[in-house]
């Protein structure tokens, strides 16, 4: 991400430029069958389906007994559905009575994020980036050039990425946090992005990796001091050096239960990204070669595997063993490529015939991690 310092120059965009993703999103959607609703229609079902549910809450209070539990419950989650429908699914835009609704949207949606503190960070976000989206859709359905309006000058331009908008580091991380996943920070004051199994949002990690380490690693820090006072954490940067702290929706200092990492985001445009990439490759062709290996008949050599998969999982174990890991998420990738090895069975003391790889390979882990623990690496 390229930091500013001043308003940066918007793209240009004309009204044919804005009026473009709402025919292809036409094409596309008359092509897979999946398009989105117009916001007119969704807002006026909701309208109706608002209307029967505050008649029955009334009547629930005023004539018991007039609506059942059951009824109430169906006129509720009718309702909700509507409204998250339109909510979190931009709907298309077509006409002045889906852009009003749209509009009506974004205002409900920040009126309920108010609180003592301002907006919401991530509604306040998500509501800036749908009217800017209704912006270019509007342009295109009255036929305006939003560049001769003031479209550059105002820095609301469709379609031109955020990462420059204040607290745009913050809100990724807020949001982040509100899909479930936890930031660790190291007693290197490293920063490691935790999730549930099967649970990492792939495009938000994406954006965080995006971000240059030693401004996620500040705004990290600064929101584990916001949040801390009421779990004892100190309130100076400097003092959450040397120990571990978490960031999550839970607490701060607290881990995650049943959690695994996803990224790791180091200083420097990651470290050892090159020795993870080739751990990983090594761990790839390993299993290869071992089911390669395991498929053979009792009776067939192996001759053949070992000159191709063989070959290339020896390049890559003398490739691991010269680059030294110098963060926790390199020594873990090492260990990792250990225990493909050995299959999981591996034990520190080695017998005098150990395989050729084996012995450098836990050099090399134990090399490394020595070097870590004493703050050599």
């Amino acid at each position: 991400m390229v930091e500013t310092t001043t308003r940066p120059n918007c793209a240009q965009i004309t009204a044919s430029d804005a009026a473009r993703p709402v025919i292809e999103d036409q094409l596309d959607a008359a092509l897979t069958g999946s398009s989105p609703r117009l916001a007119s229609d969704i807002g006026r079902e909701y309208a109706k389906a608002c209307a029967e549910y505050y008649g029955a809450d009334n009547r629930k209070y005023e004539e018991p007994g007039s609506v059942s539990d059951e009824e109430y419950d169906i006129l509720d989650k009718k309702q909700a559905d509507l409204y998250d429908e339109i909510l979190n699914t931009p709907p298309t835009i077509e006409s002045p009575a889906d852009i009003l609704v749209e509009l009506m949207v974004c205002i409900s949606d920040m009126r309920n994020s108010m609180g003592p503190a301002g907006l919401d960070l991530t509604d306040a976000m998500n509501n800036t980036g749908r009217l800017v989206r209704l912006l270019g859709l509007s342009a295109g359905i009255f036929g305006q050039d939003l560049d001769s309006l003031g479209a550059d000058a105002f820095c609301v331009t469709p379609g031109e990425t955020p990462d420059w908008v204040p607290y745009y580091e913050e809100y990724l991380v807020e949001l982040a946090i509100e899909k479930k996943h936890a930031f660790r920070l190291t007693p290197q004051g490293l920063v490691e992005i935790y999730a549930q199994q099967g649970q990492g949002d792939a495009a938000l990690l994406q954006k965080l990796d995006a971000i240059k380490p030693d401004t996620l690693r500040s705004v990290v820090q600064e929101m584990i001091i916001t949040r801390g006072p009421a779990f004892g954490i100190p309130t100076r940067v400097e003092d959450l050096a040397r120990r571990e702290w978490w960031l999550s929706a839970r607490a701060v200092k607290t881990p995650m239960r049943d959690t695994g990492p996803l990224r790791v985001i180091w200083a420097d445009n990651h470290i050892d990204a090159e020795l993870l990439q080739v751990c990983k490759d090594f761990c790839r062709v390993e299993k290869a070669w071992q089911d390669a290996i395991n498929a053979l008949a009792w009776d067939e050599g192996d001759e053949e595997i070992n000159a191709t998969i063989g070959v290339e999982r020896d390049e890559l174990a003398a490739r691991l063993q010269k680059i030294p890991a110098k963060t926790e998420a390199g020594l873990k990738a090492k260990a990792a490529a250990y225990d493909v090895f050995m299959n999981g069975s591996w034990d520190v003391m080695l017998p005098e015939d150990s395989p050729e790889i084996e012995r450098p390979l836990l050099a090399t882990l134990i090399r490394d991690l020595v070097r870590k623990t004493a703050g050599a690496a």
